[in-house]
């Protein structure tokens, strides 16, 4: 933690479990998993700020869960590692590993799913997760961000081929997908 104000910095978590990859999962992209017999091992990645700046999201990629606390416990200078964890929400199932995430204006959290090829939206008013798009043609979602007119565009980078040494120097590919989310009224005939 920063506080730019006074130039303080502080640790904070550290090795905290919601940070740390989950035992006994796997990184699995396209039905396959991602370096076996040497599996990848990577902790809290994607992360976020709501709008309103009152809450921190993560997501750990190896791992299936993704989590929540309030910034007022991260912006009290005292408070300790153990006030914080008790703080700390834990949002549900993403549904595969993740990478990326991303709010919304409206404060909705999307979370790139690497394991089904699309984005998970988590919806803070009604704690719901749900897959909201997929497509076999996006090889590791991640990178997501919200254009001005309210769409999410996302990178597909195929990083699971990347660690698998197939993608040859010279034949990288990296895509940019776009994402409508606004639900446009349907037009009379």
């Amino acid at each position: 933690m920063v506080d730019f104000a006074s130039g303080n910095a502080r640790r904070v978590l550290d090795r905290h479990p919601s940070l740390q990859i989950e035992p006994g999962v796997k990184v699995v992209s396209h039905g396959a998993e991602v370096w076996p017999g040497n599996p990848l091992l990577i902790g809290i990645n994607g992360i976020a700020l709501s709008p309103d700046a009152r809450t921190l999201y993560w997501t750990v990629t190896t791992g299936t869960r993704a989590r929540a606390v309030p910034t007022a416990i991260l912006r009290q200078a005292g408070s300790t590692d153990v006030q914080i964890a008790d703080e700390i929400q834990d949002l549900g199932a993403v549904g595969g590993n993740s990478d990326g995430l991303v709010t919304d204006a409206k404060g909705n959290l999307y979370i790139t799913d690497v394991t089904r090829n699309g984005i998970v939206k988590y919806d803070p008013k009604t704690k719901s997760m749900s897959l909201v798009a997929s497509n076999e043609g996006v090889h590791w979602p991640d990178t997501p961000a919200i254009q001005p007119g309210g769409d999410l565009v996302f990178t597909s980078s195929s990083l699971n081929d990347h660690f698998a040494g197939s993608v040859k120097p010279g034949q990288e590919r990296y895509e940019l997908w776009r994402l409508p989310l606004s639900s446009r009224p349907a037009r009379a005939k």
